[in-house]
C-alpha cells in the first residue's frame, strides 16, 4: 500500500475508494501510530481467513469484547484500502486489549539525518516520534550519567570520568515498546544510537549474503573472530567457542586471538568478518592492545559486519566502526566488572545464535540484568548474526508456583523471515492451544516434565526467579532441587 502525504488543516486519512477518516488526536505522530496498530492487528485477524486459517488467540480475544462483528471472509476479499472503512468502526479499546508492546519506538531529532532515517524506520514499522529531549553537558552531564548508572543497580570504578571529552548526553524518553532508538546528535542513555551508515552498510552486507536482511542462512559460511586482549578474561573466548560451535546447522569458521598488537588488531578489522567479539579494555581513544591503543578511526575501512565490544567505555570506538563500514554492534558506556562482563558475553552470543538482533539482545539484557543500562547499541539495531532455527524467539520467565511452575513468555520478532513482526508464534505446550501474533506475551502454569520438554527445543537463556541464566544452568538448578527433595513439583 502506498500513500501520498499532503499538507492540510488536520490529520486525515483518505483512501482511493473515497473513504475519509478524521483522526481525533491533534498529535499527528501518536495518531499515525494508533492508525498503524489498528490496521496491523485487524489485518492479522482477517488474514487467518485465507491461506493461513490458524486458530489465533488475538482473534478469540477480540471477538469476546468487540461490539463490531467482523465479516472476515468478506474483508479478506477486499483491498487493503477498502478494509480500512471497517477497521475504523472498531472501538480503539478493543485494539488496546489485544495488542502487545510494540517492537520499537524511534525518537527522531528534527534534522537532515532524521529525514533520511524515515524510510528505514518506516520499513521496520517503528513508532516514530519527533523529539527534543533534555541534554546535559559538562559537570551537569557527569552527574546525569552517574545518576543514570546508579539507577541500574551497580557502581562502576570511574563512571563519573566516562566521556569527559563528549559534550552532549541525551535523556531519551521512556516508551511503551520493547526497544527505543535515538536518531540525532549526542549520546543516548538506555537507547540504541541510530547511525545511517549502519543501515547503508547493512544493505551491502545483504547483497553479499544473498539475503534480504544481511543475516546468514544455513547455506552460508559464518566467519567469526574472538579477540581477547585481557588476561583476567581469558576464559571468555573458550565459552564463546562452545556456543558458536554448537551451531550444528551453520558452517562456522572461528578464529580466536589473544594479546594482539595494534598492527594485528588492525588486520583483523580489515578482514571480512560476520561477527567480531572483542574482550579487553577500551577508552574513547582506542581499543587496548599489547603495545598500546588502537583508535579504529585510523583504519581505512571496517570489514566487520556485526560486533560486540565487551570492553570498558567502548561506545566511541563502536560508533567509529559503523562509520567505517560495520552494520552495528553492542558497546558499553562505562567500566564493567569482569564478572558481569563474562555473564553478559555468554548470554549475548546465546541470543545471537538463535536469531536475535543486537537490538533485541540489548533490550533483554537491559530488562533482566543489573548492569544492562551500561550497554548500548550503535548503528543498525536490526543487525544480527544468523537466521535462527525454526522456532520463535522467546524470553521465558519461570518461577515456582506450588507444585508447578509459572511460565511467562514474551515473543520477540527475530531475524528469521517467518518470525518477524506480523508472523505467527506457537508452542508445544498443551495449555497453549492457539497461535499468537508476533510480538506477543502469554503465561501458563505447567509441571516440570512439560516445561523441560518445551525449554529443550532451543538454547535460549531463561529468567528463573528474576535472574537471567542459561538453559543448562536452569536444568542443573532444578535437578539439584529434585535430588535434594526441595523441588516444588514433587
Amino acid at each position: 500500500m502506498l500513500a501520498t502525504v499532503k499538507t492540510g488543516e488536520r490529520f486525515t486519512i483518505e483512501t482511493d475508494t473515497g473513504f475519509i477518516h478524521n483522526m481525533d488526536s491533534e498529535n499527528i505522530p501518536d495518531a499515525a501510530h494508533s492508525a498503524l496498530i489498528r490496521c496491523f492487528y485487524l489485518d492479522c485477524l482477517v488474514r487467518t481467513e485465507g491461506l493461513y486459517p490458524f486458530d489465533l488467540q488475538e482473534r478469540h480475544d477480540f471477538e469476546e469484547i468487540s461490539e463490531v462483528s467482523l465479516d472476515y471472509s468478506k474483508l479478506y476479499g477486499q483491498s487493503l484500502s477498502k478494509r480500512m472503512e471497517t477497521y475504523f468502526e472498531v472501538d480503539h479499546r478493543c485494539i488496546d486489549e489485544i495488542k502487545s508492546d510494540w517492537p520499537v519506538t524511534a525518537f527522531v531529532e528534527p534534522s537532515t539525518t532524521g529525514i533520511e532515517s524515515l524510510p528505514h524506520l518506516v520499513y521496520e514499522l517503528a513508532d516514530i516520534q519527533p523529539a527534543d529531549p533534555p541534554r546535559y553537558t559538562g559537570d551537569e552531564a557527569r552527574q546525569f550519567v552517574l545518576d543514570a548508572f546508579l539507577q541500574s543497580g551497580q557502581k562502576t570504578r570511574s563512571t563519573s570520568l566516562v566521556f569527559e571529552n563528549e559534550a552532549n548526553f541525551v535523556d531519551v524518553p521512556e516508551a511503551e515498546s520493547r526497544q527505543t532508538v535515538w536518531v540525532g546528535n549526542g549520546i543516548p542513555l538506555n537507547s540504541s544510537k541510530f547511525l545511517l551508515e549502519g543501515y547503508k552498510n547493512h544493505t551491502v552486507v545483504a547483497d553479499q549474503a544473498g539475503s534480504n536482511d544481511g543475516n546468514r542462512d544455513s547455506s552460508s559460511m559464518i566467519n567469526a573472530s574472538v579477540v581477547c586482549n585481557e588476561e583476567t578474561m581469558e576464559s571468555e573466548p573458550g565459552d564463546i567457542k562452545k556456543v558458536i560451535n554448537s551451531l550444528d546447522d551453520f558452517p562456522v569458521e572461528l578464529s580466536i586471538y589473544n594479546h594482539l598488537s595494534t598492527h594485528e588488531l588492525r588486520q583483523v578489522l580489515k578482514e571480512k568478518t560476520d561477527y567480531l567479539h572483542f574482550v579487553g579494555h577500551a577508552s574513547p581513544d582506542g581499543l587496548e592492545c599489547s603495545d598500546g591503543m588502537l583508535d579504529v578511526s585510523t583504519i581505512e575501512q571496517s570489514n566487520v559486519s556485526t560486533f560486540f565490544l565487551n570492553a570498558c567505555q567502548s561506545f566511541r570506538q563502536g560508533k567509529r566502526l559503523v562509520e567505517l563500514g560495520s552494520s552495528g554492534g553492542i558497546v558499553t558506556y562505562s567500566d564493567i566488572s569482569d564478572k558481569y562482563a563474562l555473564e553478559i558475553s555468554g548470554l549475548v552470543v546465546q541470543l545471537l545464535k538463535t536469531g536475535a538482533t543486537i537490538g533485541t539482545c540489548l533490550s533483554i539484557i537491559q530488562e533482566t540484568t543489573p548492569i544492562g543500562g551500561h550497554y548500548a547499541v550503535v548503528g543498525n539495531h536490526s543487525a544480527g548474526l544468523i537466521q535462527g532455527d525454526d522456532n520463535s524467539l522467546y524470553l521465558q520467565r519461570i518461577s515456582e508456583d506450588g507444585k508447578r511452575y509459572h511460565l511467562e513468555v514474551t515473543v520477540y520478532a527475530a531475524v528469521t523471515p517467518d518470525y518477524k513482526i506480523g508472523g505467527l508464534s506457537n508452542t508445544t505446550l498443551d495449555s497453549v492451544e492457539r497461535h499468537s501474533i508476533i510480538p506477543s506475551q502469554f503465561s501458563t502454569n505447567v509441571e516440570w516434565p512439560e516445561l523441560e520438554e518445551f525449554l529443550s527445543l532451543t538454547d535460549l537463556p531463561v529468567v528463573y526467579e528474576d535472574e537471567l541464566i542459561t538453559k543448562d544452568t536452569l536444568f542443573e538448578t532444578i535437578e539439584q532441587q529434585r535430588s535434594s527433595g526441595t523441588d516444588s513439583s514433587e
